[in-house]
């Protein structure tokens, strides 16, 4: 698969994960006519933990197609990393559902969260791709 096709099939299944928790979280702030609800929802963390897995997925899948050797070192604190976001992340939207105790510091830190997944998914999306090459 060339480059761009492999760059297209990550994106797409970027979009896979992320546009129907974009539309539930837009239907619910819709139906609660609440618009500021788009970015203050609690279901942002399941998108988090969707894509922190699935990059690994990706990634892991590319790496033992390779034939390459693994730097496990490497891997486990890839993998390290990943359990910290997702704990967080499930942390974060649990205290999150009680309306009272959410509050902006939860709402940014969640986003956050969000950020670094979705940058996660696409680097490792794409690398996987000059592993395969080598």
């Amino acid at each position: 698969m060339s480059k761009k096709n492999y760059n297209l099939a990550v994106i797409y299944e970027f979009l896979l994960i992320i546009l129907p928790v974009c539309l539930y979280v837009f239907l619910e702030a819709l139906h609660k006519n609440d618009y500021t609800y788009f970015l203050k929802s609690p279901e942002w963390g399941i998108a988090t933990i969707f894509l922190s897995f699935q990059g690994t997925a990706l990634y892991i899948k590319a790496l033992t197609q390779s034939g390459k050797k693994i730097n496990y070192i490497f891997l486990g604190l890839l993998l390290l990393a990943v359990i910290f976001i997702v704990i967080a992340s499930i942390l974060n939207s649990y205290m999150s559902l009680n309306s009272k105790e959410d509050n902006l510091f939860k709402q940014i830190l969640r986003m956050f969260f969000l950020l670094v997944s979705m940058i996660y998914f696409l680097l490792l999306g794409m690398s996987a791709h000059k592993i395969e090459n080598k």
